[in-house]
């Protein structure tokens, strides 16, 4: 949904954060991918088995059910996803 804005490098605070996730389904792993909510010097707010706050290149590190590792994908601005595109 936002991949035409994705930003690179350390995210802005406010910035939604994105990143690739398999997680497990009844139909086999499905990318539901994983985000968060920067909170400003690389932190990142996040639900993870609890809330918690890890370093957005820290997450990559965490292991999902699958046991794959979240791939940081980018960040958006709070005010791009406050101004949605209209769908076509």
């Amino acid at each position: 949904m936002y991949k035409d804005a994705l930003r690179s490098g350390i995210p802005e605070r406010g910035a939604f954060v994105f990143y690739d996730c398999l997680c497990p389904s009844k139909d086999g792993p499905v990318n539901w991918g994983h985000c968060g909510i920067s909170l400003g010097d690389g932190q990142i707010i996040h639900a993870w088995d609890v809330i918690r706050i890890d370093g957005y290149t820290e997450i990559e590190r965490l292991t999902a059910l699958t046991g794959n590792h979240p791939k940081y994908l980018g960040w958006v601005p709070l005010e791009r996803v406050l101004n949605q595109k209209p769908r076509v």
